[in-house]
Order: structure tokens, then C-alpha cells, then sequence
């Protein structure tokens, strides 16, 4: 969702009369339903409906929400839908819109027969290439101008508020926001979590700035520990109402520590310099991008057999990178 934010900016800006309508599902609700650029935000519960089919109980109740959801969707008559998504929920979804022309990936870059959904494919000259730039080549298929897209992150003044509250309590200078969690489904992207807490010693030794640990649905244990392994260095950050919250939290940092994470992707869409590690997934695909700010830095050691992967990742290299981004940071 983060990483589609300029794609929606540039249709907004080169279509500036059309009637832009967004499919989202739980997780970047927030992200989208206050964004200027969006006329018509269409709800999906999808992992609601997911977790509901386990008991047959909910069956009609749910087919009942699905048939629903397609009326709404086709009630709006769209005349084009714009698949970003390139998997067969997002093909799905183009298809129950109705609408006439669905623009999609070509095969090459699409999966789970994504591309037998469009009616247009768009096929890129050069892979791999970063997620944004894929995205804004499907806009630029359709006649939108891709150049100085921007990522608009809202922020509403209930999560600003919220936010300078809690700094002004417990972090009144300057400070990192770190991240140590990430997809439930992959584990292979998590660090070790005392590492974290020595970051956060050194980072407060070496640069006089606290950290900031936030955390998503689940992972408050894991934020805890990383509190706990700073020796004083790191505090909790204060649950987010939403992802606006954590947007807010973000945009005041200096620095985001983490891993491959939608955490991460917000950081940079806000403007602050990430550091990221990285032990498997691509860089180029999902790193930072990179006109969101110089002074990203990218550790990445993929597994190789048994060597490699996030436990060769040090404190060290970890450190070095916030040096040099931090460095970097003040010369831009």
C-alpha cells in the first residue's frame, strides 16, 4: 500500500477530474481512507473472511458480505481497473469491478495467474526494478505522467496529538524509531533481539539519541525484549490507534532502524533515512526507495547454505550504516 502511494499521486495529478475509487483490506485501511487523492474507498475484509471460513457456521453470512462488497464495487461503474497487486486476489478483485478494461502485469511479472484477469498487460523493458517504479509504470500505461511522483502520507491532527504527547513525556529530544519485527510468515527477516538493545546502547553512547521501539498487532513481546536488552537506552513506543499514528511517530525521527518491513517502506515515505537489513527478499525490489532520501543504507547477507541470513548481520556493520547514514543525513 505504502509503496503505491506515488502511483495514486500521479493519477490524481494527470486525471485530475476522474473518479479515483481504492479496493483495501484491513491492514493500510487508514493509510488510504484519508488520502486527498482518493474519491471512493471500497472496503475488503479479506483476512476477516479468511479467518471466518474455518467454521461453516459463517459461511452464508460471509457469502452473503462478498455479494455485497461486488454490488458496491459495481455500482460505481469504474471504466478501468488498475491492478497493482499482480496476484490472483488482485485479479479477482479487478474482475468483480466490472469494469471494461483491467490493466494488469504480463505474465513475467505477475504470479498465481494474475494476468489471465486483465484485459491489458504491461510489460516491463527492465527487471528487476524497484516496486514503486513497477507501479508507476502501470499509471504511465494508462497515460499518467510518472515524473516528480511524490508519496502523501496524511496526518491527522488526532495522531499528531497523540504523538507529541507521548514525546513530550517520555522522549523530549531527538531520536531513532526501531523496528525489529516483521511478517509473521517470515521469520528468515527477523534479527536477533538483543542485538537490537545493543544498537540502542550505542546508539545513545555515540550520538546522544534514544530509541523509539514500535511495534504491530502481536508483536509487543518482541518490542518489550528489545526494550529490555537496551539498559535504559530504548523506551516502548505508545500503542498506535492507527497506521497514521505510526506515521506521525516516524516523521518526527531522525532515523528508522529495522528490518524489510511496511514499517520501514512508511519511514521512507515520510522522508526519514532507513536503515534496513536485509537476509533474503530483494533490495532492489523492497529496499528503501531511493528518492525518498540519500542517506538510506541497505545491510544485506542472503543465506548461502549455512552461512548467511540476519544472524551474520552485526552489531557492528549495523552501527557503521547509522554512522554513515547519520552523517549523511546532516550534509543533505
Amino acid at each position: 500500500m505504502v509503496l503505491a502511494l506515488p502511483t495514486l499521486d500521479v493519477l490524481r495529478r494527470s486525471f485530475p477530474d476522474a473518479y479515483i475509487g481504492y479496493v483495501v483490506d484491513e491492514r493500510p485501511r487508514d493509510l488510504i481512507a484519508a488520502h486527498p487523492a482518493v474519491d471512493r474507498v471500497h472496503f475488503v475484509p479479506t483476512l476477516g473472511w479468511r479467518r471466518a471460513t474455518a467454521s461453516p457456521t459463517h459461511w452464508a453470512r460471509i457469502g452473503g458480505e462478498i455479494r455485497a462488497f461486488v454490488r458496491e464495487l459495481r455500482a460505481e461503474r469504474y471504466d478501468v481497473a488498475l491492478d497493482l497487486q499482480a496476484n490472483a486476489k488482485g485479479g479477482v478483485l479487478a474482475l468483480a469491478s466490472g469494469a471494461p478494461v483491467r490493466v494488469g502485469f504480463g505474465r513475467r511479472f505477475s504470479r498465481e495467474g494474475n494476468h489471465l484477469f486483465s484485459t491489458h498487460h504491461v510489460e516491463l523493458e527492465q527487471w528487476p526494478i524497484h516496486l514503486v517504479d513497477k507501479f508507476l509504470a502501470a499509471a504511465a500505461y494508462l497515460g499518467a505522467d510518472p515524473r516528480a511522483a511524490r508519496f502523501q502520507v496524511p496526518e491527522p491532527g488526532e495522531s499528531r496529538e497523540r504523538v507529541e504527547g507521548f514525546l513530550r513525556e517520555l522522549v523530549p529530544g531527538p531520536y531513532v524509531v526501531m523496528h525489529p519485527g516483521s511478517s509473521h510468515r517470515r521469520p528468515d527477516k527477523r534479527w536477533v533481539t538483543e542485538r537490537f538493545g545493543q544498537v540502542a546502547q550505542r546508539t545513545l553512547a555515540d550520538h546522544g539519541l534514544r530509541t523509539v521501539v514500535c511495534y504491530g498487532p502481536s508483536e509487543r513481546a518482541l518490542a518489550e525484549s528489545v526494550v529490555a536488552s537496551s539498559a535504559g537506552s530504548a523506551v516502548l513506543a505508545a500503542a498506535s490507534a492507527s497506521l497514521l499514528d505510526l506515521g506521525a511517530l516516524l516523521r518526527r525521527s531522525v532515523l528508522f532502524v529495522g528490518t524489510d518491513s511496511g514499517p520501514m517502506h512508511l519511514a521512507a515515505a515520510v522522508g526519514v533515512p532507513a536503515v534496513t537489513l536485509f537476509g533474503s527478499g530483494s533490495p532492489v525490489l523492497y529496499g528503501p526507495h531511493p528518492s525518498t532520501s540519500p542517506a538510506h543504507r541497505v545491510l544485506f547477507k542472503p543465506a548461502r547454505g549455512r552461512g548467511g541470513g540476519m544472524a551474520a548481520i552485526t552489531v557492528e556493520e549495523v552501527q557503521r550504516a547509522i554512522d554513515d547514514s547519520l552523517r549523511a543525513r546532516t550534509a543533505a
